[in-house]
């Protein structure tokens, strides 16, 4: 019997003269289930959608709460506004009315970046996503796409969670991408601080070892054939890229020419930069050089260009000194109309389990898709500065090239 239904029976009780005592257990019958409704709610998070963009999004972060033990509620903003105001914590997920007036109350910013916002104070977060602002200040869909591919390098474990494409042009629309980051970014930096959650520092960093060793198997188990066909028998994987890594966004001032976006990260004995930059295609195939990208964002500019993913890294302790100058090039990934190239995985191995991990090498895979077959490239540089190529062909001979 639910609590509307015993309020019926109690009305039904005292309109036909029943006994008061009757009446009174059933009654406080119906307030035990009340406040045991009232404190489940209070437990749970609610999570409100509001927009129709916002829905999935909105769902998976629901789902994600409820998966690691805070249990959630899922509402729609029409329903928030009549029932859920005023009590237990609170995520709107949106960019009507609901998420912009809230989010201008809560006032506190966590995360500005393309359009995309969040903050929270108290009980309240909102997550809203803007297309107007993403075309007007951050220089429209095709730097959002590049930002959003660069990101979800250090988000793929959870962005296959929730199915989450690696380009923005498989959505419906831009924005449905920009929840797609929005909650992928939340979810990593913003919401055990949210939820209040307090680690010890000892179970953080048993929770990372253990996150970074299961990674580590699995690119062992998804390479190691390959790397020992065409590299050497006899190897160990010491680190690899992973999830949760450890990601520094650099500067505008500490950007090379053409490159709008930057992040650097560590890898076994590596610091390895990652880069979005603009090259400019010379008249009469002469070349390529990096744009400007002030020239490249001003309306009327009409040279040819594309867009490249450059790595580069260079050793941390440099015991042969042939880090001297700084970062070494490694290689760089480009999308043409014939092909597509992304960099699959970025791992640190070493010859044999006798030696230093200081003595790894960095192999950098750029997997390479065409419209028939692909292949795989792996750039290994050395700690002398050496840089070698493993190409696997889906129809090669057996032979190493």
């Amino acid at each position: 019997m639910d609590i509307k239904s015993i309020i019926d029976r109690i009305k039904d009780l005292a309109i036909n003269g029943v006994n008061m005592d009757n009446i009174k257990d059933l009654a406080q019958k119906g307030v035990n289930m009340y406040a045991n409704k009232l404190f489940n709610d209070l437990k749970k998070t609610k999570v409100v959608y509001d927009g129709d963009s916002a829905k999935a999004a909105a769902w998976n972060l629901c789902k994600y709460l409820d998966e690691i033990g805070h249990p959630a509620s899922f509402w729609d903003a029409d329903k928030y506004r009549d029932e859920g105001a005023g009590y237990g914590k609170v995520i709107i997920v949106g960019h009507h009315s609901l998420a912009k007036d809230t989010l201008k109350n809560v006032g506190i910013l966590k995360y500005d970046q393309y359009g995309m916002k969040y903050g929270f104070d108290g009980n309240l977060c909102v997550l809203r996503a803007s297309r107007s602002e993403l075309k007007r200040k951050c220089g429209g869909k095709e730097m959002f796409g590049t930002y959003y591919e660069n990101r979800l390098i250090a988000h793929e474990k959870l962005s296959s969670k929730f199915n989450i494409p690696a380009t923005t042009g498989l959505r419906v629309s831009t924005r449905d991408s920009q929840y797609d980051l929005l909650i992928l970014e939340f979810i990593t930096f913003g919401l055990s601080k949210f939820l209040g959650l307090k680690d010890t520092q000892n179970s953080k960093e048993e929770n990372v070892e253990k996150m970074k060793a299961t990674n580590l198997k699995k690119i062992e188990e998804r390479y190691k054939n390959d790397i020992k066909r065409y590299w050497k028998s006899d190897f160990v994987f010491t680190d690899a890229l992973h999830d949760d890594q450890n990601v520094h966004e650099l500067d505008k001032d500490e950007l090379l020419t053409g490159e709008f976006a930057a992040y650097t990260f560590t890898v076994g004995c590596y610091t390895v930069r990652s880069a979005k930059r603009v090259y400019e295609i010379l008249e009469n195939g002469d070349g390529e050089v990096p744009a400007d990208i002030n020239a490249v964002l001003t309306p009327g500019y009409d040279k040819e260009g594309k867009i490249i993913q450059e790595i580069s890294a260079k050793h941390n302790t440099d015991p042969n000194q042939a880090f001297a100058d700084g970062f070494k090039y490694v290689c760089r990934a480009e999308e043409s109309a014939a092909w597509s190239e992304t960099i699959k995985c970025i791992c640190t191995i070493k010859e044999n389990c006798s030696l230093s991990d200081e003595t790894a090498s960095l192999f950098v895979l750029v997997h390479n898709m065409g419209s028939s077959f692909s292949v795989d490239n792996w750039y290994i540089l050395d700690p002398h500065g050496d840089i070698t190529t493993l190409k696997i062909h889906p129809f090669d001979n057996g032979k190493d090239e």
